[in-house]
């Protein structure tokens, strides 16, 4: 239904946790998250009171979307990553191992050449983020992004932290990641980003 939120009025949520989009044939390294789409929102700059909060604590604004993002991660210690739907060939993400020598290029312009011991979130064709880590360049929401899709996931700790000093990405999502999180806080968390 509608989303009450800055988002804009129009907004409408789709919980996408249990279509199997997030299921891994390695539990031990993905125990699982949810994700929940977003249509009709309205992304730019965001109000003071946002900018204000994410700065009493170190953090950039970067936009709206991206801000609500860090908000909830701050509230609850789950990160959260919005991807612009219209970058997501196949209309679905999974989480896998890396293919040795795929490419990613992250939100902060790093390429990365990845090995298998990598965990991604890919959709049909392509890396989008390294899991647990950063999210890539060319899934990144933009001014002109009207529909997200919004993923929360539980991954490996050891995997997480090997993946981030590999790569040297050392950023508030791997922090958290490397000290376990509750894999029942995920789905929560994702659902929370439109409050």
């Amino acid at each position: 239904g509608p989303v009450p939120h800055a988002l804009g009025s129009e907004a409408r949520l789709h919980v996408l946790q249990g279509d199997g989009s997030q299921r891994s044939p390695w539990p031990q390294h993905f125990p699982g998250g949810g994700q929940l789409a977003l249509e009709g929102v309205v992304n730019g700059p965001s109000p003071a009171r946002i900018r204000r909060r994410l700065e009493a604590v170190g953090l950039r604004s970067v936009d709206l979307l991206v801000d609500l993002t860090n908000c909830v991660m701050l509230e609850t210690g789950q990160p959260l990553h919005a991807f612009d739907t219209r970058s997501i060939e196949g209309g679905r993400i999974v989480v896998r191992r890396a293919r040795a020598g795929e490419r990613l290029k992250t939100l902060d312009g790093k390429d990365l050449v990845l090995v298998e011991d990598d965990l991604v979130i890919a959709d049909a064709v392509k890396p989008l983020a390294l899991a647990g880590v950063m999210g890539g360049e060319a899934s990144g929401v933009r001014a002109d992004t009207t529909s997200i899709l919004v993923e929360s996931a539980n991954f490996d700790p050891a995997r997480v932290r090997r993946s981030a000093i590999r790569h040297g990405l050392r950023t508030d999502a791997s922090t958290r990641f490397e000290k376990s999180l509750d894999p029942e806080g995920a789905l929560p968390a994702a659902k929370s980003f439109r409050f």
